[in-house]
Formats: C-alpha cells, sequence, structure tokens
C-alpha cells in the first residue's frame, strides 16, 4: 500500500511539471561551504555545519539549472525547503577540507563534489509534502513542547523553519 502511494505521489509530481531523470543523467557539481567558529565551538559542529553549507550550495546549483532546462518544477513558494531537503539527501565526496585560524578566529572550510539527479528533487518534494501534512496534525502545544533532539538534521529542521517562515507562523527557534 506504502509502494502504491509512494508511485502516485511520483505520477502525481510528474504531471505537475517535475520530470525525472535518467539514472546515467547525473550531474557533478563542486561547491564550497564554510563555518566561522566561535569561541567555545567544537570542530565537529564547524565541519557539520560547512559540510551541510557546501551539500546546500550545490542542491541550489543543481535546483537552477535542471529548473531552466525543464526537468523539475521551478519551486517558488517552497524552493529553500526544497533544496535544504535535497542536500541532505545528496551522494557528496569532500575534496578538501581545511581549518585556518586567523588571532582568535577560526573558519573550517569544506569543498564538495556532488552527484545530484532530478530525481533527488522530486524525492526531496515528496519528503517536503509528507512533513508538511504531518505538522499539520500537530497542535500549537505539542508543537512547541518537542525535545532538544541530540542529533543535528539540518536539512530536516532548515526545511521546517522555511516552512514556518512561509506559511508566516512565527516561532522561536535555537538552530
Amino acid at each position: 500500500m506504502r509502494k502504491l502511494i509512494m508511485a502516485a505521489l511520483l505520477v502525481l509530481f510528474s504531471m505537475n511539471g517535475v520530470a525525472s531523470a535518467p539514472e546515467d543523467d547525473v550531474f557533478v557539481i563542486e561547491a564550497e561551504g564554510s563555518y566561522l567558529m566561535e569561541a567555545g565551538s567544537s570542530e565537529d559542529l564547524a565541519k557539520k555545519v560547512a559540510y551541510f553549507t557546501a551539500k546546500r550550495k550545490a542542491a541550489e546549483l543543481a535546483g537552477r539549472y535542471l529548473s531552466r532546462k525543464s526537468l523539475i518544477k521551478s519551486y517558488e513558494l517552497n524552493r529553500d525547503e526544497i533544496y535544504s531537503l535535497t542536500a541532505r539527501e545528496i551522494e557528496v565526496e569532500i575534496s578538501e577540507e581545511k581549518r585556518r585560524t586567523v588571532v582568535n578566529a577560526s573558519t573550517y572550510r569544506v569543498r564538495v563534489r556532488a552527484r545530484i539527479q532530478a530525481s533527488d528533487f522530486i524525492k526531496a518534494a515528496i519528503e517536503d509534502t509528507k512533513q508538511e501534512k504531518k505538522e499539520a496534525k500537530e497542535s500549537y502545544r505539542e508543537e512547541m513542547e518537542q525535545p532538544v533532539s541530540t542529533e543535528i538534521d539540518p536539512g530536516r529542521d532548515i526545511a521546517k523553519a522555511y516552512r514556518l517562515l512561509r506559511e508566516k507562523k512565527w516561532r522561536f527557534a535555537m538552530i
């Protein structure tokens, strides 16, 4: 039943102007992300944020290119959500990684080579729809009393923040 629903959603997105690319139609994009470490920041956190930033930039570049070529839908209202969720799932390899310290400020820089397909954006759009439906069922109280997770998932968390901003549901958030 679940596979049938996923297939139906995939067909629905295809009718809305999203075309899936063949499996061998992979785009390789290089992108760079950096994080300025504050006093007391861990190197692990800096690496994760710089890594996600690089993946997000790669997803954004690929999204712009693919939407201009009409291979994916031009996400207008929820573009940031889709790109953040796409960045969460794409395959990347780190080509360069550096930590640079000048006086008291350290910058962690990561350069990645990402392999992106149009289907990555379709999967992200499906995930975004799922998350939106799940959040619609939550009451305001349930939403505000969420426990703080020890695991950092910037793709999901940033997509939710963009969704709340788009829907003009003002919240305080600590990211």
